[in-house]
């Protein structure tokens, strides 16, 4: 069998000040026959000279096949009263995403099972997979055709059924308002960019959604998403080398988006909301990054973590009581926990070489931390790192430990409790 050739098409296209000719900018349009004519001739000669590698594929696949755990499930991250995860099972090609009730081992409920979504259909992608704040809603985007132009569906988690709402023609991230009755995703240029943030009330048609916010520096790509503590919403802006984030209340929905910090051009920035503030993780005046803590009203800025050079600052992400920082330090991937006194602790590990970052952390008002971590000779694990720092005791180092109008200045009495039942050979009094 003879190799196909395209036929050439010479189109001229000018590009920046510069003129070409493209022979081959007809294989663009997918609906065009010629273009799915070839695609298939292509496959074909593909396959007839590489049909006598099926017997190797098919070991290579078993293999493989043998060596992993199709069923199983992701470690449970907790929001609210639900913990939520994911799992897989033997010889279904997607996941079902769950919850539990109460607990990690709670009765558990299915939010979606993407094989059942994908029921009648070749291929498909989850793009967005958004809980409404009180758990009542899920808000879940599939593409069936590999385009990643997703439709959204919204999804009743008490009844079961769908809602009415249809958005088409969307794209990845998403949000949802305080109260759960606005939604807001991004969609995109005709060259595939997300360059717009519309606002969806529940109960009403797509055409009647409001355009909040529209990118037209075709450099940068537009998210959507909320703040840890879920307080803002925040619309992303980023290009290889510049970052922004504008803001508007989670539960002023008619609010104007206002600015973290100003557009910088060559400047990259990462924020989250802590205590009435934006934290916020950028390069400006810092080649490796620096935090600094920048008042929304009248826009003051103090620093936080001063830059150091040869330690990278990344992204930031603010608890209840700790702010987390990652980034780089000795070549090595670092989390650095910054307490309420401004004072910083690296989480340290005993191996050489590792690598660590976040997991999925759904709550604010958490101790917890929860991240991955993996090296040369250690497989990946999940690990909950508790935040409050040990009491500086060895384990029942007293009789007893007793207290007095202690408990109700303290911010974490669970902390207090661990640690009390810990150095206390018999009982806290």
């Amino acid at each position: 069998m003879d190799a196909p050739i395209a036929k050439r098409v010479p189109v001229t296209r000018t590009l920046h000040d510069d003129t070409f000719t493209d022979d081959y900018s007809w294989i663009r349009d997918r609906e065009d026959p010629d273009t799915v004519a070839y695609l298939e001739a292509e496959n074909a000669y593909t396959e007839a000279n590489t049909a006598h590698l099926d017997g190797l594929r098919s070991r290579i696949f078993d293999e493989i096949k043998e060596r992993t755990q199709e069923t199983d499930q992701t470690a449970p991250a907790k929001r609210g009263r639900y913990w939520y995860a994911t799992r897989t099972e033997e010889d279904k090609q997607y996941a079902i995403h769950v919850r539990m009730d109460g607990a990690p081992d709670g009765p558990e409920e299915v939010l979606l099972d993407v094989n059942e979504v994908a029921e009648g259909h070749d291929y498909v992608r989850l793009g967005v997979f958004d809980v409404s704040p009180d758990g009542s809603m899920l808000a879940y985007s599939v593409d069936f055709d590999g385009s990643e132009d997703f439709t959204v569906r919204f999804r009743d988690l008490h009844s079961g059924e769908h809602l009415d709402d249809v958005l088409v023609g969307t794209y990845y991230s998403s949000a949802w308002s305080a109260d759960g009755s606005h939604f807001f995703y991004t969609t995109i240029d005709a060259m595939h960019r997300p360059d717009r943030i519309w606002r969806h009330r529940l109960g009403t048609a797509q055409d009647d959604d409001v355009m909040t916010l529209h990118e037209d520096d075709d450099r940068m790509f537009l998210s959507v998403g909320t703040s840890q503590d879920e307080r803002f919403i925040g619309a992303h802006a980023g290009s290889q080398t510049t970052s922004d984030i504008r803001f508007i209340p989670s539960d002023d929905v008619d609010a104007e988006w206002r600015w973290v910090m100003p557009r910088m051009h060559g400047v990259e920035y990462e924020a989250d909301h802590w205590r009435g503030r934006w934290l916020v993780a950028t390069n400006l005046d810092a080649i490796d990054g620096r935090l600094l803590s920048v008042d929304p009203v009248g826009g003051e800025v103090d620093e936080v973590i001063p830059h150091t050079e040869g330690r990278k600052i990344r992204r930031v992400l603010a608890l209840r009581d700790h702010v987390i920082v990652t980034g780089r330090a000795d070549a090595l991937s670092a989390i650095t926990v910054v307490t309420d006194d401004g004072a910083t602790r690296d989480l340290g590990f005993k191996e050489a070489v590792y690598a660590v970052g976040l997991e999925r952390n759904l709550e604010y008002d958490t101790d917890t931390l929860r991240i991955q971590y993996q090296s040369m000779a250690t497989p990946r694990q999940v690990i909950d790192v508790d935040l409050n720092e040990p009491w500086p005791f060895e384990d029942d180092q007293f009789d007893a430990v007793v207290c007095l109008d202690v408990i109700e200045h303290l911010e974490s009495t669970q902390h207090f409790f661990r640690e009390a039942t810990r150095v206390a050979k018999r009982q806290v009094v």
